[in-house]
């Protein structure tokens, strides 16, 4: 059975490579206690590819944004002129959804709002969910 304690050197690790200039819904400080309750646990022989696999979550959390709306999946951590006012952009919802199924969180919150989200937008364009389901597939 695999126990998060095992891999929780690499968050502490990931927090140390950089200085945490732009913090969103979970801060560096805040990480191996939101990937403890929320990443599925993940063990490989490969040591590099384990790595990477935690980095990829300890990266993906930092894209999660609170706003006034509700959360939301950021594709950049720094502005954008082609953004919408949450700094938020379109274009990644079917790799935001793909990635963000495995989560454990399933409480109203990060994949509840994205999930109406989605809902919202294929509902509101005739033609769109086509196109929509070729992305999330």
């Amino acid at each position: 059975v695999l126990k998060f304690d095992d891999y929780k050197h690499y968050i502490d690790y990931f927090n140390t490579m950089e200085d945490e200039n732009i913090a969103n819904a979970i801060p560096n400080s805040k990480a191996a206690e939101w990937m403890s309750k929320n990443v599925p646990l993940f063990d490989c022989p490969q040591d590099n590819f384990r790595e990477m696999y935690y980095y990829r979550w300890w990266t993906l959390r930092k894209h999660i944004k609170r706003t006034p709306v509700g959360y939301g999946m950021t594709e950049f951590l720094v502005q954008r002129s082609y953004a919408d006012r949450y700094n938020l952009i379109a274009c990644a919802i079917g790799h935001h959804v793909m990635e963000t199924r495995w989560l454990r969180d399933t409480t109203p919150g990060i994949m509840a709002t994205t999930a109406r989200r989605c809902r919202r937008w294929i509902n509101s364009a005739p033609g769109i969910l086509p196109q929509c389901m070729r992305l999330i597939r």
